[in-house]
C-alpha cells in the first residue's frame, strides 16, 4: 500500500504544480489515474481492516473484551459454575437418595478398620489426634469397646464380657471413602506420616468399602443400587470433567490461595496438546460461553504469533507455521462443532494474498 500511496502523492503533486499548464487530455488522464489509485487504496484498506477485525481487535493493542473479562477468566468462571451445577443437580441428589433409602442402618466396619490398621502400619489408637491421617481420625471413635455381659460380678453389676463391633451408617462410610482419598493424596506427597509405598493399600480400601456395603444384610437392595448409581455419577460424570486434569488444576487452590493455572494461562493450557483440548470438550461440552471464550483465546494466540509488531501486517509464513503446529487440536475442535481452524486458515490465505498484492 505504501507503493500505491507514493504514486498517488506524486500525481497529486504533479497536478498541483502543472495543472494549469497541462493539456486538458493530459489532466484528464492524470485525474483518472489518481481516482483509480484512490479506489485501489480504499479497497486494500477495507481488506486490511476486515482482516484485522477478524483477528478481534484494532491494532496496535487488543480491544477490550465486551464481557469485561479475558477468555481465561471467563473459562475459569464457567468451569466453577458448571462444577457447582453438576454437584447440586446430579451428584448430591444421587447420594441423598441412597442415604435416605439406607434409613440410617448400621453396617459392621470391622474389616475396614482391620484394613486401615494394616495400611497405616500401626494401631489407629497410636496416632496423635492432631496429626493422625484422615482415616485414623474417622475410625478412632469406632474402636471395638467392651459390652456388658450376663454374668454378675461380686459387686452385683454385669461384667464386661462382650465386644461391641464398630459400625457406621452408609453416609458415614461414604465420608470415610473421602477420608481415604485425602490420605492417598497425602501419601503421594509424603505428608501426614504417609509414604507413596502405602498408596496401593490405601486404594485397596475403596474395594474393601464396596465389599462391606455389598455384603451387609442391613442395607436394602434399593439402597445398595442407589449408592452404586451415585458412585457411577461421580466416577463417570463428575470426576472426568472436573478432577485430576487440566480443569482440576484450574479450579484447585494452591497453598497460597491462588489457582494452580492462572487465568491468563488457561487457554494455552487447554491448547497444549490434543489430550488437554479433549479435556476442554469433556468439561464444557456444548456450553456456549466457554466455547466462545476458548475460540477468542485461540484467536488472540494466533494474532500474537503472526502479526508483525512493527508493520502491523500479518506474516503469512508465521500464520502457516501456527496452523501446522496446532493442526491436531484445531481438527479436534472442528470435529466437535468449533470451526476456529477454518477461520484462521481463511485469515492466513487472505494475508498471503494481501501481502503479495502490497508487495506488487
Amino acid at each position: 500500500m505504501g507503493y500505491l500511496r507514493g504514486q498517488l502523492d506524486r500525481i497529486e503533486q504533479q497536478i498541483a504544480q502543472e495543472g494549469t499548464q497541462l493539456a486538458p487530455a493530459d489532466l484528464t488522464r492524470l485525474s483518472e489515474v489518481r481516482n483509480n489509485l484512490q479506489r485501489q487504496i480504499a479497497g486494500e484498506e477495507q481488506n486490511l481492516n476486515a482482516l484485522m477485525t477478524s483477528l478481534r481487535g484494532e491494532l496496535p493493542g487488543k480491544a477490550p473484551y465486551a464481557e469485561g473479562a479475558a477468555p481465561g477468566e471467563l473459562i475459569q468462571s464457567r468451569a466453577e459454575a458448571l462444577r457447582r451445577r453438576m454437584r447440586a443437580q446430579e451428584v448430591q441428589p444421587a447420594y441423598a437418595a441412597a442415604f435416605n433409602a439406607a434409613e440410617g442402618a448400621q453396617i459392621d466396619v470391622t474389616p475396614i478398620a482391620d484394613a486401615a490398621r494394616a495400611a497405616l502400619g500401626r494401631p489407629l489408637a497410636e496416632f496423635a489426634p492432631e496429626s493422625a491421617p484422615a482415616i485414623a481420625r474417622a475410625l478412632a471413635p469406632l474402636q471395638p469397646t467392651p459390652t456388658a455381659g450376663r454374668i454378675i460380678g461380686p459387686d452385683g453389676r454385669p461384667l464386661m464380657t462382650g465386644v461391641e463391633l464398630p459400625t457406621m451408617s452408609l453416609e458415614q462410610l461414604d465420608a470415610l471413602r473421602k477420608a481415604i482419598n485425602s490420605d492417598i493424596a497425602s501419601a503421594q506427597r509424603s505428608m501426614a506420616g504417609l509414604t507413596p509405598a502405602q498408596v496401593p493399600d490405601l486404594m485397596a480400601m475403596h474395594r474393601q468399602i464396596d465389599e462391606v456395603i455389598a455384603n451387609t444384610p442391613n442395607l436394602s437392595d434399593e439402597a445398595k443400587a442407589l449408592y452404586g448409581r451415585a458412585l457411577e455419577t461421580y466416577r463417570l460424570r463428575f470426576a472426568p470433567a472436573f478432577k485430576d486434569n487440566v480443569t482440576g488444576r484450574l479450579l484447585k487452590d494452591s497453598a497460597f490461595g491462588e489457582t494452580r493455572i492462572l487465568p491468563e494461562n488457561t487457554v494455552a493450557a487447554y491448547f497444549k496438546d490434543p489430550t488437554d483440548t479433549r479435556q476442554f470438550l469433556t468439561t464444557f461440552g456444548q456450553d456456549p460461553q466457554a466455547r466462545a471464550a476458548f475460540t477468542r483465546g485461540i484467536q488472540d494466540m494466533f494474532r500474537d504469533a503472526v502479526v508483525d509488531p512493527v508493520t502491523m501486517r500479518v506474516r503469512p509464513d508465521a500464520a502457516a507455521a501456527f496452523l501446522q503446529k496446532h493442526s491436531d487440536k484445531l481438527q479436534l475442535l472442528e470435529q466437535n462443532g468449533m470451526p476456529v481452524g477454518q477461520q484462521l486458515d481463511r485469515i492466513q490465505t487472505e494475508a498471503a494474498r494481501l501481502t503479495q498484492g502490497l508487495d506488487e
